[in-house]
């Protein structure tokens, strides 16, 4: 059974000025409301950078390469609560704090393919979202998701406010492929990125219910405590 803390390893490819390189990122989704990640992305210009988000407490901190400590971050972190709701939604289905509610289901055959297609809704932070589901056929593992979340907030604006009307809705769309055992629950071990103008594949591995130290929302992260900054320290 997952629990709080699920470690979510992955690698990718891309290239910068004709050199191939891979990029490592490292994230704890400490759920209900906190995340973890360490984004390693050198030799870019994105370099490397260490971030926690407590969307409860409503306070995050980064950190860069070369810097002496993390710095409280302006703005409001609730900004990125999608990456805890579309994780919990496309990766792992289902958890305590997140369900999918079906609403309709169909078959399509393609030569001498049957896929099996459920459509979902689900509720995030800004109001509600859809995700349409294709499963194989004799496995009813998902090989690919199309979600589509509210970027900003449904609720009524205050009086006053400039309404906004464009770009309120973001499309994500994942392939997904090589179904491994973890603790007993399938998971991917790809993941093909297809959304608008990203098309990319990723490596993933995943640890369940891992002993991370709940002390770092507090503090944030630190450079030197590389990718495993979540872990414990032993006194």
């Amino acid at each position: 059974m997952i629990t709080e803390g699920v470690l979510r390893s992955s690698r990718y490819a891309s290239k910068v000025r004709g050199r191939s390189y891979t990029i490592k990122l490292e994230a704890l989704f400490a759920f209900p409301g906190r995340l973890w990640y360490w984004d390693d992305e050198s030799p870019s210009v994105l370099g490397l950078h260490a971030r926690t988000v407590d969307f409860d407490a409503r306070r995050a901190y980064t950190i860069w390469e070369g810097q002496q400590a993390a710095t409280l971050s302006v703005g409001d972190p609730t900004q990125e609560a999608w990456r805890l709701e579309l994780m919990q939604a496309a990766e792992l289905l289902e958890t305590r704090w997140m369900q999918l509610h079906p609403v309709r289901t169909w078959l399509e055959t393609k030569g001498k393919v049957t896929s099996l297609f459920v459509e979902c809704k689900f509720k995030t932070a800004r109001g509600g979202a859809t995700a349409v589901f294709t499963l194989d056929a004799v496995t009813f593992l998902p090989k690919r998701v199309a979600l589509t979340r509210p970027i900003y907030s449904t609720a009524p604006a205050r009086a006053g406010a400039i309404p906004k009307y464009l770009d309120t809705v973001a499309h994500h769309d994942y392939e997904f492929s090589q179904y491994v055992d973890v603790n007993g629950i399938k998971m991917p071990a790809i993941l093909q990125h297809h959304d608008d103008g990203l098309n990319y594949q990723e490596n993933l591995q995943y640890q369940f219910n891992v002993d991370y130290d709940p002390k770092l929302f507090e503090r944030g992260p630190r450079i030197e405590d590389g990718p495993q900054g979540w872990r414990k320290r032993e006194k």
